[in-house]
């Protein structure tokens, strides 16, 4: 957001847009519509979208290790039941 008032304010005043004018902030793609409170400070919008991404991986593996749990418990038993095959 305040790349985007820096770029406008370049471009008002006549000044050249480059690398030793621009500002260095790892916050420069932090943008209020990424929040849910206006009043968020853009270090805070950025920790919550980091946030929100982390939860969301969890859940992921949270998911595939359920999933891959029940496909052991029916391999554990598809096997017992094919061993009870070749012993008889």
């Amino acid at each position: 957001m305040l790349y985007q008032l820096f770029v406008v304010l370049c471009k008002t005043f006549g000044t050249d847009l480059n690398e030793e004018n621009a500002p260095s902030s790892p916050l420069r793609d932090v943008y209020v519509s990424d929040t849910d409170s206006i009043f968020d400070k853009p270090r805070k919008i950025n920790l919550k979208k980091k946030l929100k991404i982390e939860k969301s991986k969890r859940e992921k593996y949270r998911r595939e290790i359920i999933k891959l749990k029940k496909q052991n418990k029916y391999l554990k038993s598809k096997n017992t039941s094919q061993q009870e095959l070749v012993k008889s």
